[in-house]
């Protein structure tokens, strides 16, 4: 069971958004959120790095920044929040959290790197992989490991909105070594069948060194609700199957 199904079990949820999704479906009030071309603010990025945005369209429909909704609910809820602006919101940000104390709005093009103070020097420990459990077995030779899709933003309803991404990502690949394509007699391309303990579904391989021998990949938003995994649940990575020609 997909796990937002659990929320139709719920007596109240809010769901703040930019477009609807299998979230959404479940929410008693939803509240329209724009997206970054239609809003001013900032973006932190992986390295720190505060880069500004601009309001580059006007805001769709009935949809708010999400600064705006936040403040109008505390308020309404008893609250003086007097924020005007998201310069008002960055500025607290930056007198309030000591790694934004650089950050201003007018951050040219490069941006200021946001810097945390280390708590304690790090510790370095070898990898092993002595603790990793082992699915495969005689009936499932093969270990299939699922991830996110990185050409994925937000799940599937959000990144079909955008018909680029959906020639890119290639989401219904099964990422094989070609060792054991050959042994398997499956070609670059070729359709094959896979089969878990809970079911089976058709993928189209690619193959690739990237994964080990022994070892298949493909997106998590593949199984996700599939005959293969039914049951699958964000904590779940790794299964047994099998791996046949179609």
């Amino acid at each position: 069971m997909p796990p937002w199904i659990e929320l139709a079990s719920l007596d109240f949820l809010i769901v703040q958004d930019i477009l609807p999704t299998e979230v959404t479906q479940h929410a008693h009030v939803i509240l329209p959120a724009t997206t970054f071309a239609e809003m001013d603010g900032t973006f932190t990025n992986l390295e720190g790095r505060v880069q500004r945005a601009h309001q580059a369209i006007p805001s769709v429909g009935q949809s708010r920044p999400g600064w705006k909704i936040l403040r109008d609910m505390a308020n309404q809820m008893g609250g003086e929040w007097k924020y005007e602006s998201a310069a008002d919101v960055m500025a607290e940000i930056a007198a309030e959290v000591p790694a934004y104390a650089g950050v201003k709005d007018d951050l040219g093009v490069n941006g200021v790197l946001r810097r945390f103070a280390p708590r304690a020097e790090p510790q370095v420990t070898a990898f092993s992989l002595d603790s990793i459990p082992q699915y495969a077995s005689a009936e499932f030779p093969f270990t299939l490991v699922v991830e996110r899709n990185l050409l994925y933003y937000r799940g599937a309803r959000l990144t079909e909105e955008i018909q680029g991404m959906n020639l890119i990502k290639h989401e219904e690949m099964l990422h094989l070594n070609p060792a054991d394509a050959v042994r398997l007699g499956i070609t670059d391309g070729a359709l094959a069948q896979v089969t878990s303990a809970y079911g089976g579904d058709e993928c189209i391989v690619q193959l690739t060194n990237d994964v080990p021998q022994g070892v298949a990949f493909t997106s998590v938003n593949r199984v996700t609700g599939s005959p293969l995994f039914p049951g699958l649940t964000p904590n779940q990575k790794a299964y047994a199957i099998r791996i046949e020609a179609a």
